[in-house]
């Protein structure tokens, strides 16, 4: 296994939530993928992942995440972004649509490896914390 660099791949997977592409993002993840949201629950696999991107993308069309601070420890990524996007459709059962623009902080790591054969992908992304701003 050869390690890459990590805050490219992360940076590349913040450009694709940028431009909804979810085949992208498929893509950049590793078969074993796991994904832990702010609540702390962890889902497997690679579908797990785009399926919380699609969320976010659909209930927030144009969402952009930009990268404010950027850290790396070998095969891991930790990127502080902001989020904007304006919320037009349902995200969860729960969160009905509001209309508001919304701009939030949120702080998460990826862990990223090199199979010998194969491009870089991301095994896991935890989303850290989020501080709601309007």
């Amino acid at each position: 296994m050869v390690i890459v660099d990590a805050t490219a791949v992360h940076l590349d997977y913040l450009d694709s939530v940028n431009k909804a592409d979810l085949d992208r993002i498929r893509g950049m993840f590793h078969p074993e993928y796991t994904y832990t949201g702010a609540d702390g629950v962890e889902k497997r696999g690679p579908e797990a992942g785009v399926a919380q991107v699609q969320g976010f993308v659909t209930a927030f069309p144009g969402l952009t995440l930009t990268a404010n601070h950027r850290h790396v420890c070998g095969d891991v990524s930790i990127i502080e972004a902001t989020a904007r996007g304006t919320h037009t459709a349902a995200l969860a059962i729960k969160h009905t649509p509001t209309r508001r623009i919304f701009k939030s902080r949120m702080v998460c790591s990826s862990r990223v490896l090199k199979l010998t054969s194969r491009k870089p992908v991301c095994i896991s992304t935890k989303l850290h914390k989020t501080v709601r701003r309007n």
